[in-house]
């Protein structure tokens, strides 16, 4: 039996300024286990997510993540700047710190199949909620993302929506035991404290695409409210951190232990 703890959003930078040591942080809110799954958004500054993804790295045998949108910026503060200009040198040197990154492959522990990627919005919740068109779309987006702070070889989101998808399409062909996108699915319910923003759209997708099989486990991230639901088969699990002071019980209180989960080996074969 291996057991996985499932975590996303960990914000360490802004945990950091609360005086939170990586001691401190990792009693508060992770749990001993084999595996640490994590979601995504693990810091903005590459120095500081090296620093809790080093000292998570001795806490557990493995460490497998998906980057968030935080993690994939180039921010003005992140001292590695000059180093990292654009976005896929910073997600090479996540590889480097450690190297169990989800990027659209697939990692087995025990024969057990983790697969993923950060994953792309496509305007499909918004559609489905506002009156909107594209041009208003491209204007939100931009704002967001700004072409900027993330450096992916792209100004369309059109075209970034498109690499990631197929990623998430080449995954979910393969059937993985665990799926993980920082990404919010369509097909999981969105906290009533983003449903009145459009903004809330831009890191959403229409996950119905990628048929996901019965018995998937799905981790995902960005709202920062934890739910533990299980639906059509699938279940769905969002154990955030978030920031200091979020609200993020909206589904029902949680603990901790109920997001580590024990799966049985599976002969890879």
């Amino acid at each position: 039996m291996t057991k996985i703890y499932f975590i996303n959003d960990l914000h360490w930078d802004f945990w950091k300024k609360q005086n939170y040591s990586p001691e401190k942080f990792f009693e508060e809110f992770f749990l001993p286990a084999d595996v640490c799954c994590i979601a995504g958004d693990i810091a903005n500054d590459f120095i500081d997510s090296s620093t809790i993804l080093k000292y998570l790295k001795g806490r557990y045998k493995k460490i497998i993540y998906t980057l968030g949108n935080h993690d994939l910026g180039i921010f003005k503060k992140d001292k590695y700047k000059l180093q990292l200009p654009r976005t896929i040198n910073k997600k090479q040197a996540f590889s480097k710190v450690i190297g169990e990154h989800l990027d659209g492959n697939i990692i087995k522990v025990n024969g057990i199949t983790f697969g993923g990627a950060c994953g792309s919005c496509d305007w499909s919740w918004v559609y489905k909620n506002f009156e909107t068109d594209d041009a208003e779309y491209l204007t939100k987006w931009q704002d967001w993302f700004d072409c900027k702070w993330w450096r992916m070889g792209s100004t369309s989101p059109w075209q970034i929506f498109d690499w990631e998808i197929n990623k998430l399409k080449k995954v979910a062909e393969q059937n993985p035991n665990i799926f993980v996108t920082h990404f919010h699915p369509l097909s999981c319910p969105i906290p009533d404290s983003y449903k009145n923003d459009k903004m809330t759209g831009v890191f959403i997708y229409d996950d119905s695409v990628l048929n996901l099989q019965p018995g998937t486990i799905y981790h995902f991230g960005h709202t920062h409210s934890k739910i533990k639901l299980e639906q059509n088969g699938i279940l769905y699990l969002n154990n955030c951190i978030g920031y200091p002071g979020d609200l993020i019980y909206e589904f029902g209180q949680f603990k901790k232990e109920d997001f580590l989960i024990e799966l049985e080996d599976k002969n890879d074969t």
